[in-house]
């Protein structure tokens, strides 16, 4: 998922050399006793007094030392650091915040599976107008601001105090001074504006904790509020997947929303540091074959090591985390150094968005690989930053960097990478955020070898049939529907019916034609094998088709079906959008079947046998029958506008094409190049590949 819409990097960008002079100052003057403190009130500009109120606060009574170090750490080593996100239309995102606690207040501390659907269908209206009156909420445009510049005191003073409530509880007093700081004390509530969440979520978990008071295990505690958590029947909106912004911590526990990894994890850190406990965030920094990212949870433990879970799950944390040969660096939440405000690695890090997070990939998965290149002849400014990048559709210059290093006697060494059989390509910011490839694009094998892609001369004709790999999701999903039978009667019961077709082999996402002899029915069904506990069967769309002297006609007909499907369901069936789709399936532990239909609506019945079709009214002679399994529309279809490119030091086009005779045929490829098959008529999912043997080998 994606991790941040903006980069804190553009906070800091165009400070320039005045940015860096007064961080130098501050971390090297001896003249001051605490200038990283005093760095940070400058920073904080007109909001200084509200930070010195704090301190002022705290210094008035001896019995507050701790808590007065504790404000100082806040101030000079969370909140510089620390962004709310300034976007537009925040009164109306304030007003709908508004709405859907009215709207949902019905349901307060009733919420549970069973109101899940009702709860879900008002926060999906909600949503709706919203959108329609101001655009998706992912065009909005994010811009980070220092929290710093505008935190009120009362809300530094409330977190600070609540806190310290908070190492009180037995299983928190385990841990040092420095722990609490840096994983008990940070609270980030705050999304679109600063708005302390401590108290609240402290009040509404004290007397859980109250029920623990007898465990000091602070693992086994985790566990438990995680599993609680887990209970409360959250639901989501796919506008928020995309938005995580908008939903504070407290938004989120008081509706029961939550969203994709990022909202998760945040209400967590909320929820758990208030009851004190020492959580932080791990970064999977990206999955090297699809360029998107995962936030996830890890806990303290009192020896110093760290045990790692995901948020509102029900495992228990474990000192073991399996990330997989994809993701390519993994990162846990940590604090900013003052090594970290060394010119060139405060760039690279802010630009990877990993300033103040810690990289612990050799530390968790034990078989990385050092990466070593020579760098173009060209770049003869040594010490200059390199970034290591994998590749996304959407991202800035299609390459999103991963890690960081610098140019040494023409080379660079990329440390501790995780990600294999993945595709890399080293490159330099060139300032205003153009990267320039330094290298030709790599694949790190398994065994730590590289295996460069560079196009040759020779051209090669190829017939490509997606621009994304196949989800496997959807592959297990067509393998259901295996024995599946088309059926004909001229009887409505289809007493003796004759099967046409049995669905042996789907292939092909897109679908199947089946051929027929031109026999005369009057009612065709496809019908599903019998229920079974972990099955399912998704179907995207059916069509019927007869001969006419003018060619192949689709023909319609009156719906038929069996209990547990209706006229909603077939209108999804029928409705020639291959991203619709029907889904049936038996619910674990009960005799109960579902249908499901237009956006997860669902019908339950008794029935384990389903099937559906069309009445014609009269016998027809049915020439061919097309289905189509659950799609994500990522084959190549006639009527929409490709452009195959293929990199060459950036990438260049091959041209544009439609499909013709149902294929998409280019033959001006170069030989051996790394390509990217673009629609630009609808769709945003696109991978790059090579060919091999003339079949597209993802990567």
């Amino acid at each position: 998922m994606k991790r941040r819409e903006t980069t804190v990097w553009s906070v800091f960008a165009g400070k320039g050399i005045f940015l860096f002079c007064m961080l130098t100052l501050a971390f090297s003057c001896s003249h001051q006793d605490k200038p990283e403190l005093e760095w940070a009130l400058n920073v904080a500009g007109e909001n200084r007094a509200e930070l010195e109120k704090v301190l002022n606060h705290y210094s008035e009574n001896e019995k507050d030392s701790l808590k007065y170090k504790a404000a100082e750490f806040m101030i000079s080593s969370v909140l510089p650091f620390q962004f709310i996100y300034e976007v537009p239309h925040t009164t109306e995102l304030k007003e709908l915040e508004n709405e859907i606690e009215v709207m949902l207040s019905n349901y307060r501390g009733k919420e549970s599976d069973g109101n899940k659907e009702e709860r879900k269908q008002l926060l999906d209206s909600a949503m709706e107008g919203l959108q329609r009156k101001y655009g998706v909420l992912s065009s909005f445009r994010s811009i980070p601001k220092r929290e710093l510049e505008s935190v009120n005191s009362s809300i530094i003073i409330e977190n600070i105090d609540y806190a310290f409530k908070a190492w009180e509880f037995p299983w928190a007093r385990k841990y040092s001074f420095e722990d609490f700081c840096h994983y008990i004390l940070p609270n980030i509530a705050g999304r679109f504006e600063s708005k302390g969440s401590r108290k609240f979520f402290y009040d509404k978990f004290k007397h859980f904790a109250d029920t623990l008071s007898n465990n000091e295990d602070p693992v086994e505690v985790c566990r438990s509020l995680n599993l609680y958590l887990r209970k409360q029947g959250f639901i989501g909106n796919k506008a928020f997947y995309y938005y995580p912004h908008f939903l504070t911590g407290k938004f989120m526990y008081e509706c029961k929303i939550t969203s994709n990894c990022v909202s998760v994890s945040n209400l967590v850190l909320d929820a758990m540091r208030s009851i004190g406990l020492p959580v932080a965030e791990v970064y999977w920094n990206k999955y090297g074959n699809t360029g998107l990212d995962h936030i996830s949870n890890t806990i303290l433990c009192p020896d110093g090591t760290w045990k790692y879970f995901n948020g509102v799950s029900e495992y228990a944390p474990k000192k073991e985390i399996d990330i997989g040969d994809k993701v390519t660096k993994l990162y846990r939440t940590s604090h900013v150094k003052p090594e970290d405000l060394n010119e060139k690695v405060f760039i690279a890090k802010s630009q990877m968005n990993v300033l103040g997070w810690q990289d612990i990939t050799e530390e968790v998965t034990k078989s990385t690989f050092d990466i070593s290149l020579d760098i173009k002849d060209e770049m003869d400014n040594a010490d200059n930053i390199v970034f290591l990048c994998v590749f996304r559709a959407t991202g800035r210059n299609n390459w999103l960097p991963v890690d960081w290093s610098r140019i040494k006697d023409g080379k660079v060494v990329f440390e501790n990478i995780n990600g294999k059989e993945v595709v890399y390509l080293a490159m330099e910011d060139k300032g205003n955020g153009i990267m320039t490839a330094v290298s030709q694009p790599f694949v790190l094998e398994k065994d730590g070898s590289l295996q460069f892609i560079k196009a040759k001369d020779k051209r090669v004709s190829v017939s490509l049939k997606r621009k994304f790999p196949p989800k496997q999701h959807l592959i297990e999903a067509a393998e259901f529907l295996k024995g599946s039978q088309f059926q004909a009667s001229n009887t409505p019961d289809f007493r003796n019916p004759q099967t046409l077709y049995t669905i042996s082999n789907l292939e092909n996402l897109d679908g199947e034609v089946i051929e027929l002899d031109k026999d005369q029915y009057r009612y065709y069904r496809l019908k599903y094998p019998k229920l079974q506990e972990d099955i399912k069967y998704d179907l995207a769309e059916l069509a019927f088709y007869e001969s006419t002297g003018e060619g192949e006609k689709k023909v319609k007909g009156e719906y038929i079906y069996s209990a547990g499907v209706n006229d909603e369901f077939m209108d999804a069936l029928f409705d020639e959008d291959f991203l619709s789709f029907t889904l049936v399936r038996r619910k674990s532990d009960t005799t109960k079947y579902y249908t499901y239909y237009s956006d997860y609506k669902k019908f339950i019945s008794d029935e384990d046998q389903v099937w559906y079709g069309l009445d014609f009214r009269k016998p027809k002679a049915i020439s061919k029958i097309h289905y189509v399994p659950r799609t994500d529309m990522n084959g190549v279809y006639p009527n929409m506008d490709y452009e195959l490119l293929f990199w060459n030091d950036r990438w260049e086009s091959l041209g544009m094409k439609q499909v013709e005779d149902g294929k998409l045929i280019y033959d001006n490829i170069p030989e051996g190049a790394l390509l990217w098959l673009r629609n630009h008529t609808e769709g945003k999912e696109e991978r790059i590949f090579t060919i091999e043997d003339g079949e597209q080998i993802w990567w």
